[in-house]
């Protein structure tokens, strides 16, 4: 199989039928696989989706009856997945244009030592990272470092460790397009060349204790890779 889409939720079903009703009108799903991790929803996203999509064999639920978090949550994702690039996206993220697989896709193909593709490139201690609401990895970088790092449950600060482990692997970390989202003026939302409206922290704006979490996090990055560099 080509691609496996995991998209990790907790509750949000209004989201997440947006975005998989998105990837379902954009997506060609012949080689394609989209999973869908439960995290511990209470509004009935696991019904809902068996009843939404039924009869549709691209689309497969895992559910847990507990919160996860999100380490956790896309690694059983991706540990249940079969494609040669697994793509991680967010619930709260709709797509506009068949165009968007093959444009996260391209750079494997024109170069060998692509590992991981985003749409938001930043640097961790001179070090590449890309945010992942819509990233995609190579099979063989999942197999020759692992999966996210759970030490960052609930959720923050994965992306920058799992993509550093990548880069110092040897394989690069590539944005796409080179123009980069930027947020749209006077909204949490996220627009730019590639087809995708992302809206943000839709999941962690909810956790009373994220503050809390994104420092604890982000101390732990920095003592493992230092500080964040401007490119």
């Amino acid at each position: 199989m080509k691609i496996s889409i995991v998209i990790p939720t907790l509750n949000r079903w209004d989201l997440l039928k947006k975005c998989l009703d998105s990837v379902k009108a954009n997506t060609d799903l012949s080689d394609a696989e989209v999973i869908v991790v439960s995290n511990g929803c209470k509004d009935g996203t696991p019904f809902n989706f068996n009843s939404a999509f039924i009869g549709e064999p691209a689309f497969k639920l895992i559910t847990w009856r507990e919160p996860l978090g999100y380490p956790k949550a896309v690694n059983m994702g991706m540990s249940a997945a079969t494609g040669d690039y697994v793509i991680l996206l967010n619930n709260d993220t709709e797509l506009f244009d068949r165009s968007w697989v093959d444009q996260l896709l391209q750079p494997f193909y024109t170069k060998a030592t692509t590992g991981v593709t985003g749409l938001i490139k930043r640097y961790q201690g001179n070090k590449p990272w890309v945010l992942f609401f819509c990233a995609a990895i190579k099979r063989e970088v999942i197999n020759n470092i692992g999966l996210l790092d759970e030490t960052f449950t609930p959720g923050c600060g994965e992306d920058i460790d799992f993509c550093i482990r990548a880069y110092k692997a040897g394989y690069n970390i590539v944005q796409v397009p080179e123009v980069q989202l930027n947020n749209i003026a006077g909204t949490n939302q996220m627009a730019g060349p590639f087809p995708i409206n992302h809206i943000g922290g839709a999941t962690v704006s909810k956790n009373p204790t994220q503050e809390i979490t994104y420092a604890r996090n982000m101390k732990i990055i920095e003592e493992r890779y230092g500080p964040p560099t401007a490119q």
